[in-house]
């Protein structure tokens, strides 16, 4: 079993792959399914986020997708509350993280974590503005199987 250095080194550099495939294909083009603007969120090792970063590379069109390494890591990003918190902002374009915290009935520095938390893991976006969830859907793509 790895030890925790390892561990962190393998997941900063999944992150890392993750984030520019991220834009990468978000240059590309995002995913059109149903004639909206999905992006994909799912599970998946280190070995497929590199062959999606270097087929992204070559010019072929990923869709917007973002990769976790474990189930785990994504219940924690995608938790109940930050869930809700992007379904509220489906489709509202970019509003303040008070606006946001209204629409959830939440406590704003509550509000303020989650969004942040969504922000690195590049659901929501940031700007002068506010913030924003620049997508229609989500799809949520993951294969749970026996240990």
């Amino acid at each position: 079993m790895p030890d925790n250095t390892a561990r962190t080194s393998r997941r900063v550099i999944f992150t890392f792959f993750a984030r520019v495939l991220l834009a990468l294909t978000t240059l590309a083009g995002v995913a059109i399914v149903s004639n909206m603007k999905t992006v994909t969120v799912s599970v998946s090792s280190t070995d497929e986020t590199r062959r999606r970063f270097v087929a992204a590379f070559k010019s072929k069109p990923q869709g917007a997708h973002i990769s976790f390494p474990t189930v785990e890591l994504l219940w924690k990003v995608l938790a109940p509350n930050r869930m809700a918190l992007v379904r509220a902002l489906t489709g509202a374009g970019v509003v303040s993280i008070r606006e946001a915290a209204r629409r959830v009935n939440r406590d704003v520095r509550a509000v303020h974590s989650d969004v942040t938390a969504l922000i690195n893991a590049g659901l929501l976006k940031r700007s002068e503005d506010g913030i924003e969830f620049p997508y229609e859907a989500v799809h949520v793509d993951f294969v749970l199987k026996a240990a």
